[in-house]
């Protein structure tokens, strides 16, 4: 369940920051204890929480005249306490929907102001590393966004990328697309210039702890000898890295990675789209791949595909955690996927 007070998320179970709001407004998840308890966050407009398909299926179902079908609507459209209807099945069809109401309260937050942005929760401990794999056409935004989820800290100067190592394989040092981010992380980032690679890289040679991005370099002609390089290592850190722990800090969250490329659905990136906790799509720019990587490694439908897209709106970016419980981040809304 979604909440916007921590003490009430605390109230209820476990919980973690999911996203941040606005100037750091956090946005937390609750993952026990939260079945039997009411919403957290009640929007102003419930209904809009209901699809065409939704008021087709109660309509059939409930054989609902014009009239409570507009009777319905505007007792949640005017916040309306109670529904009284003459009409047994309407008061069923109203029992139905609240239910449906309530659960989608739990699980949706979307203020629509364009403000939203994840979170990657720290933690000393990382049964489940936070690998990312962003995917998406030339100039859509995959460096902007991966250098904003770097240097987005909380009330402490932190994030989950703070006092670790950071690795990072680019095409060309001199872009200056993540100069951000290394300025924060000066101290313990290092640029591996592609150029300067020969000969294989054990995963001995990544510090323990480390967080390794690889910055557009998977893309390289099949008969490059870097090509064969970069993905072996990469294989031996999404399949081995958690265990490579560093001693204090975000360091013993393990190796974890950070993978940008072009072309997500590429055979030889089957381990990192398998490994990732986190996708992350530009469906303004990058559609077509945006509705190619939902539909056949995520296996959406058609329909759910439309309607993801629709609920993310103006959002250049699309966040996908994949492990449970499953939730879709945009800059517009949060929502767990049920």
């Amino acid at each position: 369940m979604l909440a916007l007070d921590k003490q009430l998320a605390k109230k209820i179970g476990e919980h973690y920051i999911l996203a941040l709001e606005g100037k750091g407004k956090p946005i937390y998840a609750i993952t026990s204890n939260y079945l039997k308890c009411k919403p957290c966050i009640f929007p102003d407009r419930p209904d809009k929480l209901l699809s065409r398909e939704d008021w087709l299926k109660y309509i059939k179902k409930y054989r609902l005249s014009n009239t409570d079908v507009r009777k319905l609507r505007s007792t949640w459209t005017l916040g309306e306490p109670s529904f009284e209807s003459n009409n047994p099945r309407a008061q069923f069809a109203f029992s139905e929907i609240e239910e449906l109401l309530l659960k989608r309260m739990r699980a949706n937050y979307a203020p629509n102001r364009g403000d939203i942005f994840p979170w990657i929760a720290q933690s000393n401990d990382n049964n489940s590393p936070a690998n990312i794999f962003l995917v998406g056409n030339t100039s859509c935004g995959k460096t902007h966004f991966l250098n904003k989820l770097l240097t987005t800290v909380n009330k402490q100067g932190e994030n989950y990328a703070t006092g670790r190592p950071i690795v990072a394989f680019v095409m060309n040092p001199e872009d200056s697309s993540l100069a951000p981010a290394r300025k924060l992380h000066r101290k313990r980032w290092l640029d591996i210039d592609l150029d300067k690679i020969s000969g294989g890289i054990p995963i001995s040679m990544i510090e323990p702890g480390s967080l390794v991005i690889f910055d557009d370099t998977l893309e390289m002609s099949s008969s490059d000898p870097r090509k064969r390089t970069i993905y072996a290592l990469l294989n031996q850190l999404v399949t081995r890295g958690r265990h490579k722990k560093g001693k204090k800090g975000n360091a013993r969250r393990g190796i974890e990675v950070v993978v940008i490329s072009h072309l997500g659905s590429m055979r030889e990136l089957a381990n990192i789209r398998n490994a990732a906790k986190y996708w992350v799509l530009f469906p303004n720019c990058s559609r077509i791949q945006s509705i190619h990587m939902l539909r056949s490694r995520l296996h959406y439908t058609k329909r759910q595909t439309e309607q993801l897209l629709d609920r993310a709106g103006d959002s250049r970016f699309l966040v996908f955690r994949t492990h449970v419980p499953q939730m879709l981040i945009s800059s517009n809304h949060v929502e767990i996927i049920q």
